[in-house]
């Protein structure tokens, strides 16, 4: 992944598919990639899913994604294969992602993403938090997403001109 906008930031949920595998609402507090943020309702959309570069390999990608209430209508429009979330909410309500805040971190893969991606627990991963606003600096989405090393890396390209 290589990126130079946000354009390309949000590049591998336009170009890849999500595979969802199950959908649930939470509450606010009780997932720890969202803790200090509450959802208008107090609930929050959780959708899981993978993401595969070649339908033949396992997936490189095991994706939770967290709607806020005010977002959380898009679940009866959600097919089982989608190119991404905020994309579904974009046509949905009329509205865009214009920011992006993103954090990277290696951590062990924990299980249920193991299982997913064909991995042993334990394993090292990447980790990508995301966090997704629209024009009005309205959070749409926070994404907690796991890669395979072996078929993901971030290259990143900086130069002061």
């Amino acid at each position: 992944m290589v990126t130079e906008s946000l354009s390309d930031v949000l590049s591998l949920g336009r170009d890849t598919r999500l595979d969802i595998s199950r959908m649930q609402s939470v509450a606010d507090g009780e997932i720890a990639v969202l803790h200090g943020l509450n959802s208008e309702t107090g609930h929050w959309l959780e959708i899981t899913g993978t993401r595969k570069i070649n339908p033949d390999q396992s997936p490189f990608n095991w994706s939770q994604i967290y709607v806020t209430g005010r977002y959380a209508g898009i679940e009866p429009i959600l097919t089982k294969s989608i190119s991404s979330v905020f994309g579904v909410i974009e046509e949905a309500f009329a509205t865009r992602v214009v920011r992006v805040n993103q954090k990277v971190q290696a951590i062990a893969c924990p299980e249920p993403a193991a299982k997913a991606m064909a991995l042993c627990k334990g394993d090292p991963v990447l980790q990508i938090v995301a966090k997704l606003y629209d024009q009005n600096e309205q959070l749409l989405e926070v994404s907690s997403a796991i890669f395979d090393p072996v078929q993901f890396q971030v290259n990143t390209d900086v130069r002061i001109e």
